[in-house]
């Protein structure tokens, strides 16, 4: 049997407690961690062919906030989710400083069966980044959980905000540094690029795209973008989804931000997976999550469970 820390909470001074809690035997019925995800005609599906679906979370803002195995469960058998995608710390954290909860993370996910993406915040910074901060996170973590499955890399949340204009070479020059630096010693983890503040134009795609060539191998690396609609329309999504699937290169939204499952329904239509930004960090009670859904009518196979739909008898994605 083994140890291994995990966040406990706060202490009378104010400081984190962090508490070697000791592992039990996962039950016989547990499955190992998730098999890597696939790029397969320019989507990103799980080792069962879905789409990612599940929740955002700032661990950097709140690294007190407490995550357990039932929530976890929660989201994998109740409410058809099968991804959790953290922020685990930004520029103003010494690098290291989360990892007890970046571990928590990985076994709590593994356990539900779910994938884990951590990735950079932006914190106070939001729309530039430290390159420092940058490097030691990714010197830190990329060797970290390279051999764990369902653990996948998210580079830094929205450098840049901008969605209708090129970005700038320094940038572009940031991305596919840390790609390269991460890809040296996790040759196997899906590495997600760019995290667009919203969905991007066509032309500040290409140009983005046209800056990775010879660097990114997209069958192990997509695009990320949040769910807003600042350059481009909704209705225009398919539009950008089809530039990236003719390259062959998947796309995820990383961020949906408002809970009404209208927003939701716009990626399930356009066969794209999703983390919503509302649910852990405004409301954990996923009764709401899914009379919302429900009462939209907005419905998808999940990987395990029997809400939306019966994992048994629904076809993916």
């Amino acid at each position: 049997m083994t140890t291994w820390l995990g966040l406990v909470g706060l202490n009378g001074c104010g400081q984190q407690e962090i508490h070697a809690i000791e592992r039990q035997p996962a039950p016989a019925l547990v499955s190992p961690d998730r098999g890597r995800v696939q790029v397969r005609d320019g989507n990103l599906l799980t080792d069962k062919g879905t789409r990612l679906r599940g929740a955002t979370f700032g661990v950097d803002a709140n690294p007190s906030v407490p995550l357990d195995q039932a929530l976890f469960d929660e989201m994998a058998e109740q409410a058809g989710l099968n991804a959790f995608h953290v922020y685990l710390e930004n520029h103003s954290d010494e690098t290291g400083v989360n990892v007890a909860q970046a571990d928590l993370l990985v076994e709590l996910t593994s356990r539900a069966g779910m994938y884990l993406m951590i990735g950079i915040g932006g914190g106070d910074l939001n729309g530039t980044y430290d390159i420092d901060k940058v490097r030691s996170f990714w010197d830190f973590y990329a060797p970290r959980y390279a051999k764990r499955s369902h653990v996948l890399y998210e580079i830094q949340n929205q450098p840049e905000l901008t969605c209708d204009t090129a970005w700038p070479a320094t940038t572009l020059a940031m991305e596919s540094e840390i790609y390269t630096k991460i890809r040296a010693v996790a040759p196997d983890t899906h590495v997600a690029m760019f995290s667009f503040h919203a969905t991007p134009t066509g032309a500040v795609l290409s140009d983005a795209l046209d800056a990775m060539a010879g660097v990114v191998d997209w069958s192990k690396a997509s695009v990320a973008f949040h769910g807003k609609t600042n350059c481009v329309a909704s209705k225009d999504l398919l539009d950008v989804l089809a530039l990236t699937r003719g390259r062959g290169v998947a796309s995820v939204v990383s961020e949906v931000y408002g809970p009404p499952a209208s927003d939701t329904d716009v990626f399930e239509r356009a066969r794209i997976g999703w983390f919503n930004f509302h649910w852990i960090v405004q409301d954990r009670d996923f009764s709401v999550f899914r009379r919302q859904n429900d009462t939209a009518t907005v419905t998808w196979c999940p990987d395990f469970g029997t809400w939306p739909e019966d994992a048994a008898r629904c076809t993916a994605p």
